[in-house]
């Protein structure tokens, strides 16, 4: 069952008992917060997006998509037909592991995030063509955006999270507990889904997978 930002708005009216002024004004505050929230607790690929990019030779730097919220994984092409997984490391480790960024002499192995971009090491030699797996954000819900995917495929996260907020307003204990506990029950089994499709693609993806294929997927020091 979906819903809308009016729809939503309207319903957290009627489950407080007394609505002000103030409250009213806040309720996009509720919401947005709600979203936010959804998408660092939610694990669906539903979510998820995949982005194309490029390693550029020389370059320590790697772009970033600018509705990220957390990577999944990224990988890239040595060659034609290997790929290559990064592993997330901190900027530290991989400063200490790869100090000088104009060495070149071996195939990258580490990302972190900088700012707006990935820091990539070792220093790639050559242009490697990149894929980056990523949890996104939505457009927040407003007046004049009013559904996303949180609002039509997880409406029940999305009213419930709101409620808490809204509680946490009126300073109402009882109804943020009944709210949280809600919230929680929700949570738990979207995300039990989320696993059961993600385990059910992997067994379609292997059964189809013919009996000679290797793939090469070796991370190098």
């Amino acid at each position: 069952m979906s819903t809308t930002y009016n729809a939503l708005s309207t319903a957290l009216q009627s489950y407080i008992i007394e609505v002000s002024p103030d409250f009213i004004t806040t309720i996009p505050v509720f919401i947005n917060t709600s979203e936010t929230r959804i998408l660092r607790d939610l694990d669906t690929h539903k979510l998820t997006k995949l982005y194309n990019t490029t390693m550029t030779a020389g370059s320590t730097t790697l772009s970033r998509p600018s509705d990220l919220v957390s990577v999944k994984s990224i990988a890239y092409y040595p060659t034609s037909t290997t790929r290559t997984s990064l592993l997330e490391r901190t900027f530290p480790y991989i400063r200490d592991y790869w100090p000088n960024p104009n060495d070149t002499s071996s195939l990258p192995k580490f990302y972190t995030w900088i700012d707006s971009y990935f820091y990539i090491a070792p220093t790639p030699i050559t242009n490697y063509s990149t894929d980056i797996v990523y949890i996104y954000t939505p457009t927040p819900l407003s007046v004049s955006n009013q559904t996303n995917i949180i609002s039509t495929d997880f409406s029940d996260l999305l009213l419930y999270a709101s409620l808490v907020e809204a509680y946490l307003y009126v300073q109402d204990d009882a109804g943020i507990a009944r709210a949280e506990k809600l919230y929680q029950d929700r949570i738990l089994k979207a995300n039990a889904m989320g696993r059961k499709e993600t385990q059910d693609d992997m067994q379609t993806y292997n059964m189809q997978l013919p009996e000679s294929t290797t793939t090469n997927n070796s991370r190098r020091a």
